[in-house]
Parts: C-alpha cells; structure tokens; sequence
C-alpha cells in the first residue's frame, strides 16, 4: 500500500520483533542513503495478529490480497506489482523466502487443482466482504482467541493491570457477561466481532455495552 504493506509470516522462533526491526531498519537507511533524506521512514511500531490455521489462515491471506483492490489502487489483485498473486498462481516466479506450497496446501494437495481454487476464492471475495476478516490481535475460533488471551494473563500479580484480570476472568465465564468484562475483553485489542464469538452474542451487543461502560467511565470522572 502507499503508506503501510501487510505480510503473512510464518516462524521458525517467536522473534517476529528482532525480523521487523532488521527488516524495517536496513531498508529504512537504504531508502534514505538512496534519497538523500534522513530520520525516520516509518511512523510507529509494527502491529502483528497471531493467525490460527487453517480457514483464519485462507481469510487473512485474501485479505491481504485484496487490500490494493479495496483501496482503489487497482482493479485487480494482479496488477498489484508488490504482491505474491502472480507468484501464488505461478505467473511468475517465486522468490526463496515465499512458501508458495504451504498457500496453495490450503486449497489442495495436487498445484493443477488448487491453483484455480485458490483463483476463484480471491475473485469470490471481491462479491462479497461478509467473510473477510481483517488482521488483529488474534485471529481463528472462540478457543483459540480465548487460549491466547488466558497466555497473557496467566500468571496474576500485582503487576498485572486490573482490566487484564477481569479479561481472564470473562473468557473463562459462560453467562452473563457485565458491562465491565465487555470493555475488558476488547480494550486487550480484539475487535468487536472477536469479542463478540467469545461471549456468544452478536457484535453490536459488544459495541453497546462497551460503550455503556465507557459512559460509566466518563460519569466517575467527572464526579470526582
């Protein structure tokens, strides 16, 4: 995109941060070298989502694929020059670092069946955005959203912020959700519809009662 890209990364070691500095930095200070400018090239820090596999995995995927398309920047995922489409597909060439097998695994075992499955599955998501998910904090089933929340507050201490504690506490419940375990569980960084899946409701329930305990919120403080 003009201002941000999107990858899809698998990795060997949790050292995604230690990756996104080296990769951000040493073509930061090319790009600079190269233009005559200097300081920074990219504004804040990275954002990643962990991605359970394997149907989270084909969304994500087409997401990205399509993003150039959404925006406006082309009318097809193909013409975007810095996308892996054309790789993916067999148009060109694959560069080593792309795990060409892995993405066409997900359509089918046999590359002569799920080259054009993987096709039909970009060009059937221009139709429609029902299906699309976009990157956040974690990606995939219920359990899968609420195991990767229960790791960042599993250990309890004075130390752990208030709302990660009541976070923990409400995706272990099953009814009812306060208002409180609402704002909790989505200020971690879910979106609505992630919350949504793990309290069992639909997502404007999230948004209304999230925004009815920011009012409390708002009230306490203005009284005090």
């Amino acid at each position: 995109m003009n201002n941000h890209y999107h990858l899809v990364l698998q990795t060997i070691e949790p050292t995604l941060s230690q990756g996104m500095r080296q990769l951000n930095g040493v073509y930061a200070q090319r790009f600079n070298r190269r233009h005559g400018r200097v300081g920074h090239l990219f504004q804040g820090r990275f954002k990643a989502s962990l991605v359970e596999r394997d149907s989270h995995l084909l969304e994500v995927i087409r997401y990205t694929l399509l993003n150039p398309v959404r925006a406006g920047a082309v009318e097809s995922p193909s013409s975007w020059p810095w996308s892996s489409y054309l790789a993916t597909a067999g148009t060109v060439s694959a560069p080593p670092f792309f795990a060409r097998n892995i993405v066409l695994g997900l359509f089918d075992r046999k590359e002569i069946e799920a080259v054009p499955r993987f096709e039909h599955f970009l060009t059937d998501g221009l139709g429609s955005h029902s299906k699309d998910v976009a990157p956040s904090p974690a990606s995939g089933s219920r359990a899968f959203i609420a195991a990767r929340l229960c790791e960042r507050t599993e250990t309890p201490s004075l130390e752990v912020p208030h709302l990660e504690r009541v976070a923990k506490e409400a995706i272990r419940l099953h009814r009812p959700w306060s208002d409180e375990h609402f704002y909790a569980v989505f200020v971690q960084g879910l979106s609505m519809r992630e919350v949504a899946s793990l309290a069992g409701c639909h997502y404007s329930t999230v948004s209304r009662r999230v925004a009815r305990y920011e009012r409390s919120l708002h009230a306490v403080a203005c009284k005090t």
